[in-house]
C-alpha cells in the first residue's frame, strides 16, 4: 500500500489507473488554460476598471471572478462531477477516497492540493472584496453600470450605422 502512485496498484484494475491518468490529463488542462483566461478574464478587466474609472469593466470582473470562486470551491470540495475526471481536482473528497485506497503518498499530494485550492478560495474572497470596496469607493454603482452599459451599446449601434 502507499507504493503504487497514480493508482498503477494492479489490485485497483487497468480501468481505475485508465481514470487516474485520464484526471492528470484533465488537471494539465485546467492550467494550460487557466492562465490565459484569467488574464483575459481578470486581470484585463480590473486594469481597465481601474484605469479608465469605467464600472462596467468592474462589473464584468466581478461576473468572472465570481465564477473563480466557484471553481475554488468545487476544487476544494471535489466533488466526484464525472467519473473519468473525478481525481483531476485534488479536494477533500477526492483526498479521503486516496487515502481510503491507501495511497498515502498520493494522498500527501492531495492533502497539498487541497491546501492550496482552499488558500486560494480564501484569498479571492479577500480580491473580491477588497475590488469591491474600490469599486464602491469611486462612486460607481449598478445603477452607473446600466447607465454606461446602455450608453456603449448606443455608440455601437451609431457606429454600426455609420459604416
Amino acid at each position: 500500500p502507499g507504493q503504487f502512485p497514480m493508482g498503477e496498484d494492479p489490485a485497483d484494475g487497468p480501468q481505475e489507473n485508465l481514470y487516474m491518468w485520464y484526471g492528470f490529463l484533465v488537471s494539465i488542462i485546467y492550467a494550460l488554460c487557466g492562465i490565459p483566461l484569467a488574464f483575459i478574464l481578470w486581470y484585463y478587466r480590473l486594469y481597465t476598471g481601474a484605469m479608465k474609472d469605467r464600472g462596467l469593466a468592474y462589473f464584468w470582473f466581478f461576473i468572472f471572478y465570481l465564477l473563480h470562486i466557484a471553481v475554488c470551491g468545487i476544487a476544494a470540495i471535489a466533488p466526484p462531477l464525472r467519473e473519468k475526471s473525478a481525481m483531476s481536482f485534488t479536494g477533500i473528497l477526492s483526498m479521503k477516497e486516496i487515502f481510503d485506497r491507501k495511497h498515502s503518498d498520493v494522498g500527501i499530494m492531495y492533502l497539498i492540493g487541497m491546501i492550496f485550492w482552499t488558500v486560494e478560495l480564501l484569498a479571492s474572497l479577500y480580491v473580491f472584496q477588497a475590488t469591491y470596496a474600490q469599486f464602491r469607493g469611486r462612486g460607481h454603482t449598478m445603477e452607473s453600470v446600466k447607465t454606461e452599459a446602455a450608453q456603449a451599446a448606443a455608440q455601437q449601434a451609431v457606429a454600426r450605422n455609420a459604416v
